[in-house]
């Protein structure tokens, strides 16, 4: 599909000497394209992705702070920072310390991330000025998965769904619109709202670890990969991230032997979806910090060795995923009597 206008859009944003509040909707993959041809252009770029956690101001207004001498800034994968009420609460309540920031902020989430914007953070998103949608609109039906998500009152799927089969249909035909085939339709309905009542809960379980909600942060994330685990063939990229997370919950319990298991698994389904990205950089860390704060600097070193390797590839000298791994490297290093 072209795209050409929309990208025409997104350079005279950065052109833009009164700055403001701006919103791309687009699928993960797109996001990442244009992050990337701005990012060329002198724009900033903060990808929550890579960065897990749910949205505060003061947090993210550190973060950009990396980018003093941009003038605009991509916050990318924000669907991620969303998952819950408070957070659109948080988002809010701070729009208009948002806009004082003196930068062109452009926010880019998924459809999912637009419907609960437009659902839960109004007073956000009637504060864009300008709303940029790359592919696809958004179909008739999809605004009520967010009501969903937020534990709002929305229509239940049966009433959506009965109310779309019956667009154009006859008396007669009405009556049998939810029938088998309405069912089998409806099935399907369920298993997307499943699986997004488990992207949720996964952003809930960040939120607890964070909390230090050990045993709740463990439930969410549990009830989480049961589902997504029956809806997605093992090593599917989608569940790096929970296993991850459910790797940090059960270190902090103690439970090392399973901790090693879950950072192993999402770093084996990382690191072949995306061999040198800067997450996968992320995961190699972890599990070597994991490795570290047990005495084993041998089995620590060459993960630390790859992720310093893919963050300098990727991403360059200066970036702090870089400078963390760098440190890492040269204290396990100095541990077990290497010189370099």
């Amino acid at each position: 599909m072209d795209q050409q206008e929309e990208y025409r859009t997104l350079e005279w944003i950065m052109g833009q000497s009164e700055h403001g509040l701006y919103l791309v909707v687009a699928e993960e993959e797109a996001q990442e394209e244009i992050a990337a041809g701005c990012q060329e252009k002198g724009a900033g770029v903060y990808d929550y992705k890579l960065d897990f956690g749910r949205y505060s101001f003061h947090a993210l207004q550190e973060k950009l702070g990396f980018f003093e001498n941009a003038s605009t800034i991509l916050i990318v994968n924000f669907q991620l920072a969303i998952q819950t009420e408070e957070d659109l609460a948080r988002l809010n309540f701070s729009r208009d310390m948002l806009a004082g920031l003196g930068k062109n902020l452009i926010f880019l989430t998924t459809q999912c991330g637009d419907n609960k914007l437009a659902v839960g953070a109004y007073d956000f998103y009637s504060f864009l000025k300008l709303r940029i949608l790359f592919g696809e609109p958004v179909q008739e039906g999809e605004k009520e998965d967010a009501f969903l998500s937020l534990g709002t009152n929305g229509p239940t799927d049966e009433d959506m769904l009965c109310r779309n089969r019956k667009d154009g249909m006859g008396a007669g035909s009405q009556r049998n619109a939810c029938g088998k085939d309405g069912k089998a339709e409806l099935g399907i309905r369920r298993k997307q709202v499943e699986l997004e009542e488990a992207y949720i809960s996964i952003g809930k379980a960040a939120v607890s670890l964070e909390n230090r909600n050990f045993q709740q942060a463990k439930r969410l994330l549990a009830y989480s990969l049961e589902i997504m685990e029956q809806q997605f063939e093992p090593g599917y990229p989608e569940l790096a991230r929970p296993y991850h997370l459910m790797g940090q919950v059960s270190e902090k319990l103690g439970e090392y032997q399973q901790a090693e298991a879950y950072f192993k698994k999402a770093l084996e389904i990382q690191e072949t979806a995306e061999p040198e990205h800067p997450e996968t950089a992320q995961y190699f860390h972890r599990l070597s910090q994991f490795y570290e704060v047990q005495g084993k600097y041998g089995e620590a070193e060459p993960f630390c060795q790859k992720a310093f390797s893919i963050y300098k590839n990727a991403m360059g000298d200066g970036y702090p995923g870089t400078l963390a791994a760098k440190e890492s490297l040269g204290r396990l290093h100095k541990k077990m009597g290497i010189k370099k």
